[in-house]
């Protein structure tokens, strides 16, 4: 990424300085999220969710990252099991691989 004035030039001048990120960059974070649905008159039964995140980025070269996620969600409920809805706990487990090109 180019800075539009370099410290050491002005509008008038043209300046060779670039921000550059290097490459090889690495980026590492978790995350731990809880919500709670109290229902409600029509709908009774208190749902609950609880989801754990943790993931990477790398910047593979200037402009250039990769991204991978993992994420495991969890949800429990008061709620009665019946044979026509089923349970109405459940888990999931989400991968998530993306690619971010910045230009």
């Amino acid at each position: 990424m180019t800075l539009p004035y370099p410290a050491n030039t002005g509008p008038g001048n043209q300046g060779t300085d670039k921000l550059t990120v290097p490459a090889g960059a690495i980026v590492v974070g978790a995350n731990y999220k809880y919500g709670v649905d109290p229902g409600s008159m029509l709908d009774p039964g208190s749902r609950r969710v609880t989801a754990y995140d943790v993931g990477a980025g790398c910047t593979v070269a200037s402009g250039l990252t990769v991204n991978a996620q993992y994420d495991y969600v969890l949800s429990n409920s008061d709620r009665p099991e019946t044979a026509a809805t089923g349970s109405p706990d459940d888990k999931a487990h989400v991968i998530v691989l993306r690619t971010v090109l910045a230009f």
